[in-house]
């Protein structure tokens, strides 16, 4: 009889371990170090986006922007503009000396904002170089060196594919829409640019996407720009007439 109450016992105390064990990880699933089952977390770590747009044009402010260097490039998109402090210019510099028919961007413009309340951005722009010779010369060499701008490690810059990828940093601050922007000529092909940030999600969301984007700390004045256009071949696209 006693042995059969042990039994007993012990079957009981390893039911109850495995309920309180199976508890215990449901608490913190659902509720994370506050262990309330009643209280509505949203869970782990993703990239969220802030702004998702489409280029309209490229070009340069007609007047000088406060705070931002006099060669700034503005990508001005239908939303906002994007004024680019770092990287964009020197871009610029190195197509006017190649052949814009080796030159073709590869992706979508995608940056990052450090949290949902900043308006500055970095990012890195891809494209890929086919030399006419299948292999980059000196001069070409130089170019790319003077520049910053390095060999992306993509796994496809190989001279068997006679084409090498690059990719050069950029960086910038978000601005609100041009003025001029109907008075611009437009892609004839839609070109995206997005802006994402990493958000912790182990606390509640309170704001919507659209309400974040309101309360981005935007310059509070228009800015009007002098359009610079990209030779077609390079975005693998053509401009509406």
């Amino acid at each position: 009889m006693l042995m059969k109450n042990l039994k007993i016992i012990s079957l009981f105390t390893v039911v109850s371990s495995l309920f309180l064990l199976s508890g215990c990880t449901s608490n913190q699933t659902i509720g994370g170090n506050t262990h309330d089952l009643f209280t509505k977390y949203e869970y782990g770590d993703r990239w969220k986006t802030l702004v998702d747009d489409e280029v309209v044009a490229f070009g340069k402010p007609t007047t000088f922007l406060v705070n931002e260097p006099k060669d700034a490039i503005v990508i001005a998109g239908k939303q906002y503009s994007y004024v680019l402090n770092k990287g964009g210019s020197d871009f610029f510099n190195l197509i006017s000396q190649l052949n814009p028919d080796d030159i073709q961007l590869r992706q979508d413009l995608n940056f990052v904002s450090p949290d949902k309340d900043s308006h500055h951005f970095t990012g890195y722009l891809k494209f890929s170089y086919t030399p006419s010779t299948g292999s980059l010369n000196q001069r070409e060499t130089l170019l790319f060196k003077q520049y910053g701008i390095l060999p992306c490690d993509c796994g496809e810059a190989t001279e068997q594919n006679q084409h090498y990828i690059f990719q050069i940093k950029l960086e910038g601050n978000l601005y609100p829409v041009v003025e001029n922007l109907d008075s611009l000529k437009p892609l004839s092909k839609p070109y995206k640019v997005r802006i994402q940030y990493y958000q912790d999600k182990r606390e509640k969301v309170t704001l919507s996407t659209q309400e974040k984007l309101t309360r981005l700390p935007l310059v509070p004045f228009t800015l009007a720009i002098d359009a610079l256009v990209l030779p077609a071949q390079i975005m693998g696209i053509s401009y509406q007439p």
